[in-house]
């Protein structure tokens, strides 16, 4: 019996270390391919932008309208469009444009303009070439980006929308770059309840996808 206890006590000794090994391997594996397609981006100088508007997209104003005919919501998958409309607005403030079409329009009345204009898909995926058929908005879809480039559209009065995964390696999410102070973006997070901005490094500094709308105006 005792020789018997001895042995699993060494069996054990040896697949223990070996399945922790293994299991390391795996995470590091898993990592990697979540990360696959994006770009670590740090700003080499600062630049403070206009007065962030803050917008939430399960705020109970539109929390449960759809996007489009599709059966997501503002509140499921509303992160998009909520950025969006914080774009805008803050553009329309940088650029002076007193009495824009966008000064004063809300996630809500954009989501409904959008659906209005067929800018979804069945899935509740926004089209860009839609959105840019439409007469009041330009779109930039970037293929490559880096982080001189959303320096670039801060510079220009263009709040850039990227794509990010949540807690770094999650599920996709959208935000919205604002600012860069002390070599760090920051961003309006329309998932966060409290009006403040998030730094870059709380999804691992990592985007996967950048986009600009704004005004045909400017």
């Amino acid at each position: 019996m005792k020789r018997t206890m001895k042995r699993l006590r060494k069996k054990v000794l040896i697949i223990l270390p070996a399945g922790i090994i293994f299991l390391c391997i795996l995470f590091c594996l898993i990592w990697q391919y979540r990360l696959r397609g994006s770009s670590k981006l740090i700003p080499m100088t600062d630049f403070e932008s206009a007065e962030p508007v803050f917008y939430r997209q399960n705020d109970e104003k539109w929390a449960q309208d759809t996007l489009g005919e599709s059966a997501f919501t503002m509140e499921s998958s509303g992160c998009l469009v909520t950025c969006i409309a914080s774009a805008m607005e803050m553009s329309a403030k940088s650029n002076e444009n007193e009495g824009s079409l966008y000064e004063n329009r809300d996630p809500g009345d954009l989501n409904a303009w959008f659906s209005q204009n067929r800018v979804y898909d069945t899935q509740g995926n926004l089209q860009w070439g839609e959105l840019n058929k439409l007469n009041e908005f330009q779109v930039e879809v970037y293929e490559t980006f880096s982080a001189g480039l959303l320096m670039e559209c801060l510079e220009q009065g263009r709040y850039p929308v990227v794509r990010v995964r949540m807690g770094g390696i999650g599920n996709f999410h959208y935000v919205l770059i604002v600012k860069a102070e002390d070599g760090m973006f920051y961003c309006m997070d329309p998932l966060r309840e409290e009006e403040t901005l998030v730094p870059l490094s709380e999804y691992n500094c990592r985007v996967y996808a950048v986009r600009c709308v704004y005004s045909r105006e400017q």
